[in-house]
């Protein structure tokens, strides 16, 4: 499905200019404003979406043959990728425009996501793009920026930061599964996720299960990498299994917030600038 049209729509309101802020001096400029927008995943490959063929040589008796075979499966029921996105800001400039900086919320929702969708071995094709499911992604932008020292002729000292945070969560899968293992997809968390047993440390004497090392880990030693076991224990303390499959566990390895920083001092024709970033 190739055509289809994309509504948006903003609207701002700038405080700073009405009446009611005549006496708010300090307030150069307010401003709210929000906006709603459609688009499309374009990251698609031409004619990655159709049939395909690819040749192979054989030997066919005494004879070199040429043959084909299907090296990619088309998709009659695929359409596009839709993000629908909603933005919230707050700009504003204060102290004889001094400080200056905004506040943006957001919130996508994506629908009918394009991936390449792994088929068992056993069709010919390790996979087929498709429209797999739908994912929410939000966060929150805060941006500052303000001058400490403003002297033309002499000391200038400027001063900028940024931090934000951004979380997103699959929703829903287009097979109505919660989760799906082999393409580490698990309904209500991110995308990108380790799927592993959580290392805690190394095995040693002192530790309160170490007396157990030998149903945890059969065959196991002091030193070796220590998982979190996640089962149940007996009523004298011991596990009641070894470590498996089963203590595997959904890891989000995304930060909680990032930012970075910048400054600028000068004097005359001399400056001094500083970058950095932080997570």
């Amino acid at each position: 499905y190739k055509w289809v049209t994309y509504p948006a729509v903003s609207a701002g309101w700038n405080l700073g200019n009405e009446t009611f802020m005549d006496d708010v001096e300090w307030v150069n400029s307010l401003k709210i404003r929000a906006g709603y927008g459609e688009t499309s995943n374009q990251a698609i490959a031409p004619y990655s979406t159709q049939g395909r063929l690819s040749q192979t040589n054989y030997n066919f008796g005494s004879v070199f043959s040429q043959g084909y075979y299907v090296s990619q499966l088309p998709n009659a029921n695929l359409g596009w990728e839709f993000s629908e996105t909603y933005n919230y800001g707050l700009d504003f400039r204060l102290f004889d425009y001094r400080l200056s900086g905004s506040v943006e919320y957001y919130i996508t929702n994506t629908n009918d996501i394009l991936y390449g969708l792994g088929l068992p071995a056993t069709s010919g094709v390790s996979s087929v793009t498709s429209n797999i499911g739908e994912t929410q992604n939000k966060g929150v932008e805060v941006t500052l920026n303000g001058t400490i020292i403003d002297n033309p002729d002499g000391f200038t000292w400027d001063v900028g930061a940024i931090l934000y945070s951004n979380r997103n969560e699959i929703v829903s899968l287009a097979t109505g599964e919660d989760r799906n293992e082999g393409q580490l997809w698990f309904v209500g968390s991110p995308i990108n996720v380790i799927y592993d047993y959580e290392r805690v440390g190394l095995w040693n004497e002192s530790d309160p299960l170490y007396e157990y090392l030998d149903i945890l880990e059969p065959g196991g030693n002091a030193g070796m990498v220590k998982v979190r076991y996640t089962g149940e224990f007996n009523e004298d303390g011991s596990p009641v299994r070894s470590i498996n499959a089963e203590d595997r566990i959904i890891q989000d390895p995304t930060p909680d917030f990032q930012g970075g920083f910048n400054t600028r001092l000068a004097y005359k024709n001399f400056d001094l600038s500083v970058i950095g970033t932080f997570q």
